[in-house]
């Protein structure tokens, strides 16, 4: 006999094989129907939480910005009260490598932006406030004087850290790393310092 799982731990097991097959494979490669597979139920047990795919992706795109934002406040959390730009970069990083290691999938979704259409402006925009937020952080906050940035700075900031550093912590995680972590997370604060300086 089969247990019963209640459905707001069934709407949960469906956002998270979701989340897991929208990192792993794209948005244009995950269905309902392979989401329903990977579970081992039937789809119309999928369809009962959620009315379509867009709602279904709506749904782990919030648990995925749930998730990011938890992160990034603690690595802003660990990082605030040090004393120079230079470790507050690398332990901000560094929680923020820590958050990846233990949920690869949360940031893998972020670099599999659908093609097109709005899932794709969506997604863009998460990586786009998470990028903004992480380099506003960085500004904002230390002792020593540093000139502020503008919107277009920021903008522009935040555009590079999504394409080259969350590109290089995407690649960190998928590969079989040239670096240590300690060491990537060195790589990875000196390519965001030169943004931020």
């Amino acid at each position: 006999m089969v247990a019963r799982v209640k459905s707001g731990q069934r709407r949960e097991q469906v956002i998270d094989a979701a989340l897991g097959q929208l990192a792993a494979t794209g948005y244009d490669a995950t269905t309902m129907v392979s989401i329903a597979a990977e579970l081992g139920i039937d789809r119309v047990i999928i369809y009962r939480q959620f009315a379509d795919f867009d709602e279904l992706f709506r749904a782990v795109l919030e648990h995925v910005r749930r998730m990011i934002d938890d992160a990034v406040d603690e690595a802003i959390r660990l990082a605030i009260n040090e004393p120079d730009a230079e470790t507050r970069s690398k332990t901000l990083l560094t929680s923020l490598l820590i958050s990846a290691r233990s949920r690869p999938d949360v940031w893998r979704f972020l670099r599999n932006v659908p093609s097109a259409g709005d899932g794709r402006a969506q997604v863009t925009a998460l990586n786009d406030e998470l990028a903004a937020r992480i380099i506003g952080e960085l500004v904002t906050h230390g002792t020593e004087a540093r000139p502020t940035m503008s919107r277009k700075e920021l903008t522009w900031g935040a555009s590079f850290l999504y394409n080259g550093a969350f590109g290089a912590l995407a690649a960190h995680l998928d590969h079989e790393p040239e670096r240590t972590d300690a060491e990537f997370v060195v790589f990875l604060n000196r390519m965001v310092r030169r943004v931020v300086a």
